[in-house]
């Protein structure tokens, strides 16, 4: 009784965690799912002492010294200049990686018994995104950017660019399993939707981010010679449908390549630079950026005076965390880019695998425009997304291939 409970409990609860942090539209949401998470890992975790030792020593070293070395060089850098603000937003970094932990414990044992409940959660979390996205943008005059409740247009393109990948990538995927029509109606539509919205927010980073993370993913399957052929009609119909769909979401806004700000990103990168010029080790600390760049490293000739970060993710770890945390944020990049590649080698059907390496692409280009890791909305559904990824693959190294 108590197990059957518990798994009803844990069902429920990633259901939960996964749909409000795939959309971040309600704050106290977020707060109740991460405390019944918490709740339902410690509780696995004083069933079975080996789970601690089992994800410790299945997870990919490249993915442990990425993860570890970026947060314990921020807090280096944040510990050598003593300052306490800059020591708890390090501290804050590594707390919304949290939900990677405990998407990893609740799902990487049974994983194909929450596999259904993880794709429903996304779909249905980005079907009302979806819907409510375009209720929005039927009421927007023409040239006005999407968005939508608390998200401007920049965050709301952040979390479709990283939800969107494992959306279509399970569309794909249920069109050849799946014997559902209505799921499979609703999954493609759904698709179609985010699509226009994430069009309609005119983010040319995270349009840009999408559609270059695509591209690296399909270079990366050339590539490594990965063998993962999703239906050819299908994909060829919802080629011409995204086509056709981005088209009118994009005669809908004023989608200019060119704004009147283009130049002021260039002037905070070199603002920013000025900034690590003068504290190359440790950097100004990473709660200081803003009042350093007010008082000291401000261009004259820049127009947006009071801003919090300098819109580049490089930029900001470098100048507010030095050498130290800027090479951590560094390898970090990179470290996770070879860490997916290096499982797409060894997974090639796991779907996953390829849509966080295209999500992540996505999310790390467009961080270099815009807020990127430093958006908690997004580095908490990024680390979520990466909690399922290696859940996955845990359960297929761990219980399916050692089956055979």
């Amino acid at each position: 009784m108590e197990d059957k409970f518990l798994k009803y409990f844990n069902k429920v609860t990633v259901f939960l965690f996964l749909f409000f942090f795939s959309t971040s539209l309600i704050k106290v949401s977020l707060s109740i799912t991460t405390v019944m998470a918490t709740i339902g890992s410690i509780y696995l975790i004083k069933k079975d002492k080996n789970i601690i030792r089992t994800v410790r020593t299945n997870l990919l070293h490249s993915f442990k010294i990425s993860y570890w070395l970026f947060f314990i060089s921020v807090l280096i850098s944040s510990a050598l200049i003593m300052d306490v603000d800059s020591i708890k937003k390090a501290f804050k970094f590594l707390y919304y990686s949290l939900p990677f932990w405990l998407m990893l414990i609740l799902t990487y044992k049974n994983f194909d018994k929450y596999e259904n409940v993880i794709q429903k959660a996304l779909i249905s979390s980005m079907f009302i995104i979806g819907i409510s996205g375009i209720y929005y943008l039927m009421a927007l005059s023409q040239g006005t950017r999407l968005s939508l409740l608390n998200l401007g247009p920049n965050a709301l393109a952040t979390l479709l660019e990283l939800n969107l990948p494992f959306i279509i990538l399970f569309s794909f995927n249920n069109f050849k399993k799946s014997n559902d029509f209505k799921y499979k109606f609703i999954s493609l539509i759904t698709c179609l939707l985010c699509l226009i919205i994430l069009i309609s927010t005119g983010s040319r980073g995270g349009i840009g981010g999408f559609f270059l993370g695509l591209v690296f993913l399909i270079f990366s399957n050339f590539k490594l010679r990965v063998n993962y052929k999703p239906n050819v009609k299908i994909a060829l119909l919802s080629l011409i449908a995204i086509i056709a769909f981005c088209g009118l979401a994009m005669d809908k806004i004023d989608f200019n390549f060119t704004r009147p700000y283009d130049m002021e990103r260039v002037r905070l990168i070199q603002s920013s630079y000025n900034m690590w010029l003068d504290n190359k080790l440790v950097g100004v600390g990473l709660n200081n950026w803003q009042e350093n760049y007010i008082q000291k490293y401000i261009l004259p000739e820049a127009r947006e005076r009071e801003l919090e970060f300098p819109h580049n993710t490089i930029a900001y770890f470098f100048s507010t965390s030095g050498i130290i945390g800027g090479f951590g944020f560094i390898i970090f990049t990179f470290g996770m880019i070879f860490f997916l590649l290096n499982t797409l080698k060894k997974y090639p059907n796991n779907i996953y695998v390829q849509a966080m390496l295209w999500s992540f692409v996505a999310f790390s280009i467009h961080g270099l425009v815009d807020a990127g890791f430093l958006m908690k909305q997004g580095e908490r559904l990024l680390f979520t997304l990466l909690g399922i990824t290696c859940a996955s693959v845990m359960f297929e190294e761990n219980y399916i291939n050692k089956s055979k």
